[in-house]
């Protein structure tokens, strides 16, 4: 049995998703608007701030669940498991403070 090519589902896909792209964006504009209007400037600046700090920190937590799971269960690599965790946990530090920008935050 033959099978038929879908030849018009790529196009409109893309469609659909250049309208969504454009949906989120007008919504995502007037949304910031009423909240730079309803916070202020000061509170507007704290609030993303929040936003940047939360998720980095779930971020966080998630590694070290997954990282407490790797030594519960072994899974070392052959270096100690302690030994390892430790060494990974500190390059993951580093290269999560190391490129986050910092210092173009100016908080009275």
């Amino acid at each position: 049995m033959p099978t038929r090519i879908n030849t018009h589902r790529l196009p409109k896909n893309t469609l659909l998703l250049c309208g969504r792209v454009l949906l989120i964006m007008a919504v995502s504009f007037d949304t910031s608007r009423v909240v730079l209007n309803t916070l202020g400037v000061e509170a507007h600046g704290i609030s993303n701030l929040a936003a940047v700090i939360v998720p980095m920190l779930a971020f966080l937590n998630g590694l070290m669940v997954t990282l407490t799971g790797g030594i519960i269960y072994g899974v070392g690599g052959g270096k100690s498991s302690i030994a390892g965790f430790y060494q990974f946990y500190m390059k993951t530090v580093m290269l999560i403070f190391g490129t986050h920008p910092t210092g173009h935050l100016n908080i009275p």
